[in-house]
């Protein structure tokens, strides 16, 4: 069976935020998405929650709103 990786997910007014996994030797990818679908930037980050704590610092975005999704 294949492993089925975690994604979150938080929208703004603006743009959508998605923190995806990739394998755990890779790390987890932070992903600033604009209005038009197009991913603007990508930041690689070591865990699931340094990608939290970073989108937090840079982009305000509280650790409360990452929804889990498919």
């Amino acid at each position: 069976m294949e492993k089925q990786f975690e994604k979150y997910i938080v929208k703004t007014e603006k743009e959508t935020f998605l923190i995806e996994e990739d394998l755990p030797e890779v790390g987890w990818y932070l992903h600033r998405v604009d209005q038009n679908g197009n991913t603007t930037h990508d930041y690689l980050q070591d865990s699931k929650l340094d990608a939290m704590e970073y989108a937090l610092e840079i982009f305000q975005i509280p650790l409360n709103t990452w929804n889990l999704t498919k």
